[in-house]
């Protein structure tokens, strides 16, 4: 979603449209164009079986271009329930996800902080 779905109002523009009476109308319209969008990606790695117990929500996919990998362990793999988010130029600056389980947590500080040092 994000970005691609984005309008740019300046600030008189946005006044204009909260002082029309219809403005609740016109936002529901437009967020549920938003929510009717198709999404584009996959989701293997959340719906893997040996990782489904590793959502806490199961009903809140991450899609496989964007998630984080953990280093692999053979007795868990590699993966969490997490995105990369990009910032202002920079490419994976923030890792958003739920909020994790408490072995995926550790899981997760460990690895980043592996990566950098």
């Amino acid at each position: 979603m994000g970005c691609e779905n984005s309008k740019s109002l300046n600030c008189s523009d946005l006044i204009k449209l909260f002082n029309k009476p219809d403005v609740l109308k016109h936002l529901c319209e437009e967020h549920n164009k938003i929510l009717n969008k198709k999404i584009q990606g996959t989701f293997n790695g959340f719906v893997a079986d040996e990782n489904f117990k590793k959502n806490r929500y199961p009903d809140q996919p991450c899609f496989d271009h964007s998630r984080v990998i953990l280093r692999s362990e053979e007795h868990y793999g590699d993966y969490i329930n997490a995105s990369h988010v990009d910032g202002f130029q920079h490419p994976k600056k923030y890792i958003v996800s739920q909020a994790p389980l408490e072995e995926t947590n550790l899981r997760l500080v460990e690895d980043d902080l592996g990566k950098k040092m």
